[in-house]
């Protein structure tokens, strides 16, 4: 509630003013003393924001440098883009190839025999199924030869229940299976066509059918029939035959199920447009120095531009006698030491021809100096001649990515790099596997005897876990194998229906599954490798020999690096003490000595790995923000403390004021009578 205060009642006195004048001659010192203090923090404040956006500014251009993938980008240039296009990846080697196009792969396409008037023509119910694999098919004399099961791609059944043409077609595509349904318009009528939705010859399409009710038999041109396609009977056309791609890279012959080829040149995707009819096409892998080029600029002007941030917040200005905020602050001078101290420090353990950044054409100004755009660059800052470091990528652009990247060099080709981390110290370290410490699949062996079964309704399905990831029911297709190449072929689907099934996808566990025809028994080995690497049969019957067979678990690698324990998991060894953080992928069946590797830090790397710990919430710039915060919050409560202070001021001083009012309109009301008596007197 708001006091209620009057002027001098009688007096004439101006109480609210002396109190009022009063009251700002005592709050004034401290109000400024606060003001002041406030200022000096929320300046600080605002400098180490400055501070920590240029810190964060410069880690973004050093963060890019410390793979050395940056430093091994490549281009590919095709000599005509009409015949197939190429991108390259940084594992891509340099140099000039020939690649000829002789065959543009294609995908299966089967149209029906038939026609018909309309698209709700009953045709027939009952279930298609689609197998893939390759298909040996003479279109011209109708002779079916072969059919070779494809083992990453399971047999796919669709129920027809409206066995109209437009039915069986919504049917097939709506299951998603792998093939695409149409009804085409040939003139003479509507025809049924599938066509496999992947290219290559071993996308080609073997259509069984059975039918519900059976209208004569699942083979001949009656009723769903009409659309089967097999060694019993060829009753559709193939209009398109499954085949691969056919290219030759240097004379060397490649074949591959797409148009887009990759692995025929290491690093290289071509993406196959048409034949080159003979004639090859120049393909040519260079080293994209522009990118590098254009990463060092950024990184060399980024760091220019730290160096400025912190001359401006903690330098003096002889000139104009202005000072930094942060001059004389030990925090931003130790940060300025240790960047200034890292770029000084030559790359601990590197070899080759370059070892410090002068070697590359990075040199420090020991004088400001003019730029051409007239601004002045600062003592201390960075300059590249660019010439020389034209010369250095020329020379090996390798070796000047590890002037600035963590890269990791095992004298091993079986061992690779994979990490490290700010605690990986620089060093060579030995590798080494114990007796028996390679990685290992885990297995799933079958019961032997295995050499003839029959699937039927009742035995064709089994369910199993690999890698822990539960699978739903696996079915096979029914039938009598008897040999062993029909074993092998259904070795075959058991590994593609393992690789397709929804659960196991998602947890992306996967195997390979083989027939043993010395032991007559099945055998599924999971992908992955380690301890986790588990297969378990978790529901079967005997006649697959998988209900009494043995499961083998796999095992993680052991072995030590730079003579201490490292934690194996899968092919993965983790390092401990100066090696913590390293981690390593060991292939090979050798255990042993697996050689060494030397682990370098360059300066990017270093630098990224410093201002990351100048900028985590327990940094010490946190530490400093958070001490001019506290400051200001300090202030306001001192302010709250000083407003409280002057309110009880104020109570008193009016209090005293308004007594002394009215004191003197006593007084003078005496004055008053006495005056008045006086006269009395005197008359």
């Amino acid at each position: 509630m708001t006091d209620i205060t009057v002027a001098g009642i009688g007096s004439g006195l101006d109480v609210n003013g002396l109190v009022e004048q009063l009251v700002a001659a005592e709050a004034a010192p401290t109000t400024r003393r606060l003001d002041q203090q406030e200022a000096g923090f929320q300046a600080t404040l605002s400098s180490y924001g400055t501070l920590k956006g240029a810190l964060a500014s410069f880690q973004g251009a050093v963060s890019s440098m410390t793979s050395m993938t940056s430093f091994r980008t490549k281009t590919a240039s095709v000599a005509d883009t009409d015949k197939f296009t190429a991108t390259a990846s940084s594992i891509a080697t340099t140099g000039s190839y020939s690649v000829e196009v002789s065959q543009l792969a294609q995908a299966n396409s089967l149209v029906g025999a038939d026609t018909f008037s309309a698209v709700t023509d009953v045709v027939g119910t009952g279930a298609l199924t689609f197998r893939f694999g390759t298909t040996v098919y003479d279109s011209g004399t109708d002779t079916y030869t072969s059919f070779t099961v494809n083992a990453d791609k399971p047999a796919k059944t669709v129920t027809i229940t409206d066995g109209s043409l437009q039915g069986i077609r919504d049917a097939v595509n709506t299951a998603d299976i792998g093939v695409t349904a149409n009804i085409i318009d040939d003139g003479s009528g509507f025809r049924l066509l599938f066509v496999s939705d992947d290219s290559g010859a071993d996308s080609s399409l073997e259509i069984v059918v059975a039918e519900n009710p059976v209208v004569g038999s699942n083979t001949d041109t009656s009723g769903l029939s009409k659309f089967a396609f097999s060694a019993a009977a060829t009753n559709m056309d193939q209009t398109v035959a499954g085949q691969d791609a056919q290219i030759k890279v240097n004379g060397l012959a490649i074949s591959r199920e797409s148009n887009t080829v990759s692995g025929a040149i290491q690093g290289v995707i071509l993406n196959l447009v048409a034949v080159t009819a003979g004639t090859p096409v120049q393909l040519t892998v260079t080293q994209d120095q522009a990118a590098v080029t254009t990463a060092v600029n950024n990184f060399v002007s980024s760091f220019n531009d730290l160096i400025a941030t912190l001359d401006s917040l903690a330098g003096f200005d002889p000139g104009t006698g202005n000072a930094g905020v942060l001059i004389g602050d030990s925090t931003v001078r130790s940060i300025g030491n240790e960047i200034r101290r890292i770029f000084g420090d030559a790359v601990p353990g590197i070899t080759g021809p370059f070892t410090s950044l002068a070697d590359i054409g990075i040199t420090t100004l020991a004088l400001n100096a003019e730029q051409a755009d007239g601004s002045i660059l600062m003592a201390g800052s960075l300059v590249v001649d660019s010439d020389k470091l034209q010369q250095s990528l020329d020379t090996d652009a390798d070796a000047v990515g590890r002037l600035f990247a963590a890269t990791g060099t095992p004298s091993d080709s079986l061992v690779n790099f994979v990490s490290s981390t700010s605690n990986t110290q620089a060093g060579t370290y030995l590798i080494e596997l114990d007796s028996g410490g390679q990685a290992t699949q885990g297995n799933y062996t079958g019961s032997g005897g295995i050499s003839s079964l029959t699937l039927n309704s009742g035995n064709k399905t089994f369910a199993l876990s690999v890698d822990g990831a539960q699978s739903g029911t696996i079915t096979l297709t029914e039938g009598t194998y008897n040999t062993d190449g029909a074993l092998a072929t259904l070795a075959a689907e058991i590994q593609g229906s393992i690789n397709a099934d929804s659960g196991l996808l998602a947890a992306l566990a996967s195997v390979t599954a083989s027939y043993d025809t010395v032991n007559d028994q099945f055998l599924i080995t999971s992908s992955s490798y380690g301890s986790t690497s588990v297969i378990a049969i978790t529901a079967t019957n005997a006649t697959l020999g998988l209900a009494t067979g043995t499961a083998t678990d796999g095992n993680d690698v052991a072995g030590t690096i730079g003579g201490s324990i490292a934690t194996g998991s899968g092919r993965f060894l983790n390092g401990h003490g100066n090696a913590s953080g390293l981690q390593v992928e060991v292939t090979g069946s050798s255990d042993g000595s697996r050689g060494s590797i030397a682990f370098t830090r360059g300066y990017a790397d270093r630098l990224n790995g410093y201002i990351s710990s100048l900028l985590t919430d327990e940094g010490i710039l946190n530490a400093r923000t958070d001490g001019a915060q506290e400051g200001i919050d300090g202030i306001e409560e001192q302010r709250v403390d000083l407003a409280e202070r002057l309110k009880v001021l104020e109570s008193r001083l009016r209090s005293q004021f308004t007594a002394l009012d009215t004191l003197l309109v006593q007084l003078r009301s005496t004055s008053d009578f006495l005056t008045q008596q006086l006269a009395v007197l005197n008359n």
